[in-house]
Protein backbone atom coordinates (compact mmCIF):
# COMPACT_ATOMS: atom_id res chain seq x y z
CA UNK A 1 0.00 0.00 0.00
CA UNK A 2 1.54 3.37 -0.98
CA UNK A 3 2.35 5.78 1.79
CA UNK A 4 -0.24 8.45 2.45
CA UNK A 5 0.86 12.04 1.92
CA UNK A 6 0.37 14.16 5.02
CA UNK A 7 -0.74 17.59 3.82
CA UNK A 8 0.13 20.67 5.80
CA UNK A 9 -2.78 23.05 6.58
CA UNK A 10 -1.35 25.72 4.26
CA UNK A 11 0.33 23.51 1.71
CA UNK A 12 1.13 25.48 -1.48
CA UNK A 13 0.20 22.37 -3.44
CA UNK A 14 -3.23 22.26 -1.84
CA UNK A 15 -3.73 25.95 -2.48
CA UNK A 16 -2.80 25.47 -6.13
CA UNK A 17 -5.24 22.57 -6.37
CA UNK A 18 -8.00 24.70 -4.87
CA UNK A 19 -7.32 27.40 -7.46
CA UNK A 20 -7.49 24.88 -10.29
CA UNK A 21 -10.72 23.40 -8.93
CA UNK A 22 -12.21 26.89 -8.70
CA UNK A 23 -11.19 27.77 -12.25
CA UNK A 24 -12.67 24.54 -13.59
CA UNK A 25 -15.94 25.06 -11.69
CA UNK A 26 -16.31 28.60 -13.00
CA UNK A 27 -15.49 27.47 -16.52
CA UNK A 28 -18.13 24.73 -16.34
CA UNK A 29 -20.65 27.14 -14.85
CA UNK A 30 -20.12 29.58 -17.71
CA UNK A 31 -20.19 26.91 -20.38
CA UNK A 32 -23.47 25.39 -19.26
CA UNK A 33 -25.00 28.81 -18.65
CA UNK A 34 -24.40 29.59 -22.33
CA UNK A 35 -26.01 26.28 -23.33
CA UNK A 36 -29.07 27.04 -21.20
CA UNK A 37 -29.32 30.53 -22.68
CA UNK A 38 -29.18 29.11 -26.20
CA UNK A 39 -31.88 26.55 -25.37
CA UNK A 40 -34.11 29.24 -23.90
CA UNK A 41 -33.60 31.49 -26.93
CA UNK A 42 -34.81 28.65 -29.15
CA UNK A 43 -37.76 27.96 -26.88
CA UNK A 44 -38.98 31.53 -26.66
CA UNK A 45 -38.58 31.97 -30.40
CA UNK A 46 -41.15 29.19 -30.74
CA UNK A 47 -43.47 30.69 -28.12
CA UNK A 48 -43.33 34.03 -29.93
CA UNK A 49 -45.50 32.52 -32.67
CA UNK A 50 -48.56 32.99 -30.41
CA UNK A 51 -48.31 36.46 -28.84
CA UNK A 52 -51.99 36.47 -27.85
CA UNK A 53 -51.51 33.23 -25.93
CA UNK A 54 -48.45 34.60 -24.15
CA UNK A 55 -50.40 37.71 -23.22
CA UNK A 56 -53.15 35.58 -21.67
CA UNK A 57 -50.57 33.64 -19.66
CA UNK A 58 -48.91 36.80 -18.38
CA UNK A 59 -52.21 38.44 -17.43
CA UNK A 60 -53.37 35.31 -15.61
CA UNK A 61 -50.09 35.10 -13.69
CA UNK A 62 -50.40 38.77 -12.75
CA UNK A 63 -53.92 38.27 -11.39
CA UNK A 64 -52.84 35.24 -9.36
CA UNK A 65 -49.80 37.05 -8.00
CA UNK A 66 -51.81 40.07 -6.91
CA UNK A 67 -54.38 37.91 -5.15
CA UNK A 68 -51.70 35.87 -3.41
CA UNK A 69 -49.81 38.91 -2.23
CA UNK A 70 -53.03 40.61 -1.15
CA UNK A 71 -54.03 37.60 0.94
CA UNK A 72 -50.61 37.25 2.53
CA UNK A 73 -49.93 33.97 0.79
CA UNK A 74 -46.71 32.86 -0.85
CA UNK A 75 -46.39 34.49 -4.29
CA UNK A 76 -46.23 32.18 -7.26
CA UNK A 77 -43.11 31.43 -9.24
CA UNK A 78 -43.59 33.03 -12.63
CA UNK A 79 -41.55 30.61 -14.72
CA UNK A 80 -41.75 27.27 -12.95
CA UNK A 81 -41.25 24.89 -15.88
CA UNK A 82 -37.52 25.26 -16.35
CA UNK A 83 -37.76 28.12 -18.80
CA UNK A 84 -36.12 31.50 -18.67
CA UNK A 85 -38.06 34.71 -18.80
CA UNK A 86 -38.35 36.05 -22.35
CA UNK A 87 -37.43 39.51 -21.11
CA UNK A 88 -34.55 38.83 -18.75
CA UNK A 89 -33.06 35.67 -20.19
CA UNK A 90 -33.02 34.25 -16.67
CA UNK A 91 -35.55 32.45 -14.55
CA UNK A 92 -37.91 35.14 -13.26
CA UNK A 93 -38.36 34.39 -9.57
CA UNK A 94 -41.36 35.02 -7.40
CA UNK A 95 -41.52 38.18 -5.33
CA UNK A 96 -40.57 36.23 -2.19
CA UNK A 97 -37.58 34.68 -3.92
CA UNK A 98 -36.40 38.03 -5.25
CA UNK A 99 -36.66 39.57 -1.80
CA UNK A 100 -34.80 36.63 -0.28
CA UNK A 101 -32.04 36.90 -2.84
CA UNK A 102 -31.75 40.66 -2.23
CA UNK A 103 -31.39 39.97 1.50
CA UNK A 104 -28.67 37.37 0.89
CA UNK A 105 -26.90 39.71 -1.52
CA UNK A 106 -26.78 42.52 1.04
CA UNK A 107 -25.68 40.12 3.76
CA UNK A 108 -22.88 38.73 1.58
CA UNK A 109 -21.75 42.24 0.60
CA UNK A 110 -21.64 43.29 4.25
CA UNK A 111 -19.39 40.32 5.02
CA UNK A 112 -17.19 40.98 2.01
CA UNK A 113 -16.86 44.67 2.86
CA UNK A 114 -15.84 43.78 6.41
CA UNK A 115 -13.30 41.20 5.28
CA UNK A 116 -11.54 42.97 2.44
CA UNK A 117 -12.09 46.74 2.60
CA UNK A 118 -8.68 48.29 1.76
CA UNK A 119 -9.09 51.08 4.33
CA UNK A 120 -9.90 48.73 7.20
CA UNK A 121 -8.22 45.39 6.65
CA UNK A 122 -5.39 46.22 4.27
CA UNK A 123 -7.24 44.48 1.51
CA UNK A 124 -6.44 44.81 -2.16
CA UNK A 125 -8.11 47.85 -3.73
CA UNK A 126 -8.31 46.01 -7.06
CA UNK A 127 -9.95 42.96 -5.47
CA UNK A 128 -12.38 45.16 -3.57
CA UNK A 129 -13.37 46.96 -6.79
CA UNK A 130 -14.07 43.62 -8.50
CA UNK A 131 -16.23 42.51 -5.59
CA UNK A 132 -18.05 45.84 -5.53
CA UNK A 133 -18.85 45.39 -9.23
CA UNK A 134 -20.16 41.91 -8.43
CA UNK A 135 -22.45 43.39 -5.78
CA UNK A 136 -23.79 46.03 -8.16
CA UNK A 137 -24.40 43.32 -10.76
CA UNK A 138 -26.28 41.18 -8.23
CA UNK A 139 -23.67 38.40 -8.49
CA UNK A 140 -24.38 36.55 -5.26
CA UNK A 141 -22.20 33.57 -6.22
CA UNK A 142 -19.01 35.65 -6.46
CA UNK A 143 -19.62 37.37 -3.12
CA UNK A 144 -20.56 34.15 -1.32
CA UNK A 145 -17.58 32.32 -2.73
CA UNK A 146 -15.22 35.06 -1.61
CA UNK A 147 -16.55 34.75 1.95
CA UNK A 148 -16.15 30.98 1.66
CA UNK A 149 -12.51 31.39 0.60
CA UNK A 150 -11.82 33.40 3.76
CA UNK A 151 -13.83 31.47 6.32
CA UNK A 152 -13.27 27.85 5.29
CA UNK A 153 -10.23 25.62 5.43
CA UNK A 154 -8.38 24.78 2.25
CA UNK A 155 -9.83 21.25 2.28
CA UNK A 156 -13.37 22.61 2.66
CA UNK A 157 -12.73 24.96 -0.26
CA UNK A 158 -11.49 22.12 -2.44
CA UNK A 159 -14.55 20.01 -1.59
CA UNK A 160 -16.82 22.94 -2.43
CA UNK A 161 -15.23 23.67 -5.79
CA UNK A 162 -15.13 20.01 -6.82
CA UNK A 163 -18.87 19.74 -6.12
CA UNK A 164 -19.52 23.07 -7.86
CA UNK A 165 -17.65 21.80 -10.92
CA UNK A 166 -19.98 18.80 -11.22
CA UNK A 167 -23.25 20.64 -10.58
CA UNK A 168 -23.69 22.39 -13.99
CA UNK A 169 -23.48 19.11 -15.94
CA UNK A 170 -26.04 17.51 -13.61
CA UNK A 171 -28.40 20.46 -14.03
CA UNK A 172 -27.99 20.28 -17.81
CA UNK A 173 -28.89 16.57 -17.81
CA UNK A 174 -32.01 17.32 -15.77
CA UNK A 175 -32.97 20.09 -18.18
CA UNK A 176 -32.69 17.75 -21.16
CA UNK A 177 -35.32 15.46 -19.61
CA UNK A 178 -37.85 18.25 -19.17
CA UNK A 179 -40.76 18.58 -21.63
CA UNK A 180 -39.56 21.98 -22.83
CA UNK A 181 -36.35 20.44 -24.14
CA UNK A 182 -38.28 18.34 -26.63
CA UNK A 183 -38.98 21.61 -28.45
CA UNK A 184 -35.31 22.53 -28.48
CA UNK A 185 -34.33 19.08 -29.70
CA UNK A 186 -36.89 19.19 -32.51
CA UNK A 187 -35.51 22.54 -33.71
CA UNK A 188 -31.96 21.18 -33.59
CA UNK A 189 -33.09 18.25 -35.75
CA UNK A 190 -34.69 20.60 -38.27
CA UNK A 191 -38.22 19.40 -37.51
CA UNK A 192 -39.79 22.83 -37.11
CA UNK A 193 -43.34 21.57 -37.54
CA UNK A 194 -42.92 19.24 -34.55
CA UNK A 195 -41.21 21.97 -32.54
CA UNK A 196 -44.09 24.35 -33.21
CA UNK A 197 -46.69 21.77 -32.24
CA UNK A 198 -44.89 20.82 -29.02
CA UNK A 199 -44.38 24.45 -28.06
CA UNK A 200 -48.06 25.21 -28.55
CA UNK A 201 -49.02 22.21 -26.41
CA UNK A 202 -46.74 23.40 -23.61
CA UNK A 203 -48.17 26.91 -23.59
CA UNK A 204 -51.77 25.73 -23.75
CA UNK A 205 -51.06 23.36 -20.87
CA UNK A 206 -49.46 26.20 -18.93
CA UNK A 207 -52.50 28.40 -19.48
CA UNK A 208 -54.88 25.63 -18.38
CA UNK A 209 -52.84 25.10 -15.20
CA UNK A 210 -52.92 28.80 -14.39
CA UNK A 211 -56.64 29.08 -15.07
CA UNK A 212 -57.31 26.08 -12.82
CA UNK A 213 -55.18 27.65 -10.07
CA UNK A 214 -57.04 30.91 -10.39
CA UNK A 215 -60.39 29.13 -10.29
CA UNK A 216 -59.42 27.31 -7.09
CA UNK A 217 -58.68 30.64 -5.44
CA UNK A 218 -62.40 31.44 -5.70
Amino acid sequence: MPNLVLWQPHSPLLEAYAILARQRARHERGRYARLRDQANDVLWAQYAQWPDLEQKIVKTMDRIRLRQEGSGGTPMTEWDDGEASPTTGQGADSHAERMGRAFLLKKAWKQVRTLCHPDKNRGSAEEFAILADAYRAGDLDTLSEYVLSINQTIMEQIAYWLMAGQKPAIEWQILQHMPMFRVVRAVAQGNHELASRLALQLRLQRLRELEAEELMMG
